[in-house]
């Protein structure tokens, strides 16, 4: 039992360290996120492979193998993607964006237009760069 003790303790450690892998390595960490519907399940299946390896469960001929290859790709379970719920601006995942509308005159007064002329020929003039 001691023999087997140290290289099961290694083996539990693999998703950890595929996972620091996937996360430092850019184009692993970039197929994380752009595939994230099939990398998730893959790495789940890795890491059920991974424990049904440990526990027994396949024939001793198959089980380093699976335990090795099933760690290996268990890292992907363990990235996800991020929602902000409540992040109003984020019209994605809603449709079409919304429409701009002009302020409501009654809250915020009438445009002057006068205004935002001078303001814009200001902006409009050629900076001359300081000596």
């Amino acid at each position: 039992m001691l023999g087997y003790l140290p290289s099961a303790w290694l083996l539990l450690a693999l998703p950890f360290v595929s996972a620091a892998v996937i996360a430092t390595a850019a184009p692993l960490s970039r197929i994380a996120a752009v595939y994230h519907r099939v990398t998730w399940p893959v790495g789940l299946i890795g890491l059920v492979a991974l424990f049904a390896a440990l526990l027994g469960l396949l024939s001793p001929a198959l089980s380093l193998p699976v335990a090795i290859s099933g760690g290996a790709v268990s890292g992907f379970a363990m990235f996800g993607i991020r929602h902000d719920r409540n992040d109003d601006d984020d019209w994605r995942r809603r449709g079409r964006p919304p429409d701009d509308t002009p302020p409501d005159p009654v809250e915020h007064g009438p445009i002057d237009w006068e205004l935002f002329d001078r303001l814009r020929a200001g902006w409009a003039a050629p900076r001359v760069p300081e000596r």
